[in-house]
This record gives C-alpha cells, sequence and structure tokens, in this order.
C-alpha cells in the first residue's frame, strides 16, 4: 500500500504515463496501467471538487464560462488547497525496475520526480517486477 497525498497523485499522473512507455515486459506494463487507473480515480474526485469549489466561488464570465471572482481566489485556492494535502491510501505497491532501460529513453528529469512514490529505478540486474 502507498500512503500518498493528493497533490502527488495529481501531480503524476501525465508522468506515469510517459513510464509507461518504456521498453517493459507485459506484467510491468498490466501493473503500471492499473496504477494509472487508480490515479485517475482520484485526479476525477480531485476535479470533481475543483468543479464544486468553482461554481462556489465562480460566476459566469463574459464568455459565459463560470469563472473564480478576483475577490474569492484566496478562499477558492486555500480550500483547493487543504484538499490536495489530503493523504490518500492506494492498494498498490511501489515497482522497482533495472535502470537499464532508461539507457535509450529520452524522459525528462521531471517525470522520474514525479513518480518516484510509485517508480524506483535500481541499479542491479532484476526482474521488472519485483
Amino acid at each position: 500500500m502507498i500512503k500518498i497525498k493528493l497533490i502527488n497523485i495529481v501531480n503524476s499522473i501525465d508522468s506515469l504515463k510517459e513510464m509507461s512507455k518504456l521498453g517493459i515486459n507485459g506484467v510491468t506494463s498490466y501493473k503500471i496501467s492499473k496504477l494509472i487507473s487508480k490515479c485517475m480515480e482520484e485526479y476525477n474526485n480531485y476535479d470533481l471538487y475543483r468543479n464544486t469549489l468553482i461554481d462556489k466561488y465562480g460566476e459566469l464570465n463574459e464568455k459565459k464560462q463560470k469563472q473564480v471572482k478576483d475577490e474569492c481566489l484566496p478562499a477558492f485556492y486555500n480550500d483547493l488547497k487543504e484538499f490536495l494535502n489530503v493523504d490518500i491510501e492506494l492498494l498498490f505497491d511501489k515497482f522497482y525496475l533495472p535502470i537499464s532501460i532508461l539507457e535509450n529513453s529520452k524522459i525528462e528529469p521531471m517525470h522520474f520526480i514525479n513518480t518516484s512514490e510509485f517508480i524506483e529505478f535500481i541499479e542491479d540486474e532484476i526482474e521488472e517486477s519485483r
């Protein structure tokens, strides 16, 4: 089980999708796809809550789109920040992958940072799913 802040899940979605493009075996690909699915559930909950806050603190602009009123921005961001700092327990174990699979990849460093709570690259040649 992984205990993680919601903000880290939100920030990791695109990075997990990038990591899924690595040349990894089918078992690990499957596990990563399941992890992405679980993270997307949490992301969708975040998105619903954010939209609720926009409804609460917003009004229609000239383009008929809901927008948070300037005077409500501090309260909106405070509520959103509080929600993003909630601890989430994902029923998932961390991945351990051999660093050698990165040899020819062009993955940006931020993706490693964003997924470090889910995926750890180690020096030893091991099975891709520990």
